[in-house]
């Protein structure tokens, strides 16, 4: 009996892990999609290629920081998707 559930339990495994793949976003596809912007960049705001909006932070004696902004309607953007970083590292 255990050796007919081992391959479905295999099966179930490697086949929940083929949709992951197929369906990886933009950020997959281009790397570089996530990049935060240059250091002399003075905007508040920032936004990615594919539409991930940024919001710059800094705390004195660290660097520039931008956090996801998951709804930017005041900035006239569309809300936040699944392949946003939640965080960019500044310049």
């Amino acid at each position: 009996m255990l050796h007919r559930v081992l391959p479905a339990l295999a099966l179930g495994i490697a086949g929940s892990s083929l949709p992951l793949a197929a369906t990886a976003g933009p950020a997959a596809v281009n790397p570089k999609v996530h990049v935060a912007p240059s250091a002399d960049y003075k905007e508040q705001w920032f936004t990615t290629q594919d539409n991930c909006t940024y919001s710059r932070t800094s705390a004195p004696g660290y660097g520039t920081q931008w956090y996801l902004v998951l709804n930017p309607h005041h900035v006239g953007k569309p809300n936040a998707h699944g392949n946003c970083p939640t965080r960019l590292k500044g310049s």
